[in-house]
């Protein structure tokens, strides 16, 4: 009987330092960067100023886009192609975004009255998530962050997607309704799966995730609620 109990105990001793191990691991340790939340509340922000831009003629739109990558990028990135998904580039411009040098782009859908908004963000490797351990970890080159957007009422807004994916030395901030819109822009620009070091998908959030940041207009949140992140391979 007393081999037994020690068994049990050995067996969930395992168990406890298996999932608290990690914790316990990185307890005390600090990583500098700033919350990714600072990145997507932002981002929820623009996607607010896309749906209410004026659009610019498309000829403009695509010089001011070109001239803005090329600022920030240089030769490492190319103008994003929507034009086989419905979407027509009707804005854009260079700005900082959580510190970072980015590009705005705002598109005009076809199948929707509101806008497709694609934020590209320079070297934004210093932006920190956490997985289901709760450690903290930078936004590394295939890292995916997926959420679903909710406006409250009285705000005129639908349930929006947002994917953030992270490329070596940049990351592209996809927003679209519905919210699969989003998924699907994502596959369109960048088919590849990203590169994971772990075999399974973790399941993953944003640090210091408060929906009722980001004001609109500075009348209130700009997201009421959002779905639990994933980080891992492009869904199949």
């Amino acid at each position: 009987m007393a081999a037994i109990l020690c068994t049990i105990a050995l067996i969930a001793a395992s168990i406890g330092l298996g999932i608290y191990g990690p914790r316990m691991g990185q307890r005390g340790t600090r990583i500098s960067g700033e919350p990714l939340s600072v990145l997507r509340n932002e981002s929820v922000h623009l996607y607010e100023v896309a749906c209410t831009t004026p659009r610019r003629d498309a000829g403009e739109a695509v010089a001011a886009a070109e001239a803005a990558i090329s600022s920030v990028f240089g030769t490492a990135m190319e103008l994003p192609d929507l034009s086989d998904q419905g979407c027509r580039l009707e804005g854009a411009m260079e700005l900082m975004v959580a510190g970072h040098r980015a590009v705005w782009l705002r598109y005009s859908e076809e199948r929707s009255r509101f806008p497709v908004m694609l934020l590209l963000v320079a070297e934004p490797h210093d932006l920190l998530h956490f997985d289901v351990l709760g450690r903290h970890l930078p936004l590394l080159p295939g890292s995916r962050i997926e959420e679903q957007l909710v406006w409250p009422d009285p705000y005129p807004l639908p349930t929006a997607g947002m994917v953030i994916r992270a490329l070596d030395g940049s990351a592209i901030v996809f927003i679209a309704t519905p919210p699969d819109r989003a998924t699907e822009l994502e596959r369109a620009i960048l088919p590849e799966e990203p590169e994971i070091d772990d075999e399974i998908e973790v399941v993953a959030g944003i640090l210091e995730l408060r929906p009722n940041d980001g004001p609109m207009n500075g009348r209130g949140p700009a997201v009421l609620q959002s779905t639990p992140s994933r980080s891992g391979p492009v869904p199949g």
